[in-house]
């Protein structure tokens, strides 16, 4: 039994094919107008799904790359401040060699003592440096404290220990700050494994000049001298911190006297009851190195004691100093570490960012050839869709009556 159909229902068949033959150019044109093979889900959900991820997985990416831009900027501001400390340090250290010159007198000194002064306060500020948002540079997590400030003769610490870190990849932290207590406050002082220290009570007009023979054996020793009488030798004796003897002997000008892998070299003759200490290095802030130095020059009176006080003050000031200047070196280098690895991920980010654009643009970006041949093939069917509709229309029964 076939099946019947009326005029109307064949012409709204054929609307219907043009109308679906229209819509296939039409995406098609889309197509080759955006370039994309896949204009919404539908069109293939496993790419889309695939897509999705990948672009989520750019995102990232160049978020992390947005990151060590920042973390770059931080890390150069650091790196410029730890040069110009490191300027002042260098300055300073040649002020007091030219302090421990004893063509110098005390007028001289002074005015040495107010460039050092003038440098400490220089070293101060460049401590609160603050970045382009206003935050402390060296102050920890406590970005809106200013770290460092002059009390008296003090520099106190109002900053935290913590270090800031910046996340520039995935599962990696990168430190972008150091806090100010590291800088510029945890440094070794003395040679970094002992120190040598003149007692101030000391008449004599011997200077110290230590160097290290071996490894240090940790204790605090005291060197003494004495002088029965000028008929005999001066003798020297080391003690412990226990009390204990560890080394005695006669002491004659220019000879050197060994303490628990220390040497101490002296210029000049100590006299009967001074005494000299060698013990641990401790941690000193680099603002008390350079008071140190300017209380001494400052106090400074002529006189052979007096002279041999200064320099041998002035001597393990210079000490610190190096120590102080070799610190803030680590840290420069340290940073300039740390910007030569942010260099590194950025590059991997890069080459990553590339690669995964290119796996989108396969999912996703048209073969123009193939598009063109299917606008063509779609053409050419919506044509034929209207010249059968055109046909189709004009036929009636009332046309053979």
């Amino acid at each position: 039994m076939s099946m019947r159909l009326s005029s109307s229902q064949i012409y709204q068949q054929s609307v219907n094919i043009m109308l679906e033959q229209q819509a296939k150019l039409t995406e098609v044109d889309q197509q080759i107008a955006s370039g994309k093979r896949i204009l919404k889900p539908s069109d293939d959900p496993s790419a889309t799904v695939q897509i999705l991820n990948l672009n989520t997985e750019v995102l990232k990416l160049e978020q992390y790359s947005s990151n060590i831009d920042a973390a770059r900027t931080q890390l150069s501001q650091t790196e410029e401040v730890l040069r110009q400390s490191g300027n002042v340090l260098q300055r300073a250290r040649e002020l007091l060699l030219q302090a421990n010159n004893d063509t110098l007198d005390s007028n001289n000194r002074k005015a040495i003592a107010g460039e050092l002064s003038s440098l400490k306060s220089q070293l101060v500020a460049l401590a609160n440096t603050r970045d382009a948002t206003g935050e402390y540079v060296f102050a920890g997590f406590q970005v809106g404290t200013q770290p460092f400030s002059e009390e008296g003769k003090n520099v106190v610490y109002a900053g935290d220990r913590a270090q800031r870190m910046t996340q520039v990849g995935s599962g990696i932290q990168m430190a972008v700050r150091d806090n100010g207590h590291e800088v510029f406050r945890n440094v070794r002082t003395g040679n970094g494994q002992f120190v040598v220290r003149a007692d101030e009570t000391n008449t004599g007009g011997a200077v110290v000049n230590p160097t290290q023979i071996g490894p240090f054996v940790a204790d605090t020793y005291t060197v003494s001298f004495s002088l029965v009488s000028a008929d005999t030798p001066m003798t020297y004796q080391v003690t412990d911190s226990a009390g204990a003897v560890v080394a005695a002997g006669d002491y004659f000008e220019g000879e050197f006297v060994d303490v628990g892998g220390a040497r101490l070299h002296f210029d000049g003759m100590p006299t009967n009851g001074d005494t000299y200490t060698v013990e641990p290095s401790d941690v000193r802030d680099v603002f008390a190195t350079i008071q140190d130095a300017v209380d001494v020059l400052e106090g400074f009176a002529s006189g052979t004691t007096s002279t041999a006080l200064l320099h041998n003050r002035l001597n393990e000031g210079l000490d610190n100093l190096d120590q102080s200047l070799s610190h803030l070196l680590d840290h420069r280098a340290g940073v300039g570490a740390r910007m030569n690895s942010l260099d590194t991920q950025q590059d991997v980010h890069e080459t990553n960012v590339i690669q995964l654009k290119e796996s989108i643009s396969s999912l996703e970006d048209l073969d123009y050839a193939e598009a063109v041949t299917e606008l063509n093939l779609r053409l050419t069917a919506l044509q034929a869709a209207q010249q059968a509709y055109i046909k189709i229309q004009n036929i009636s029964l009332f046309q053979y009556l």
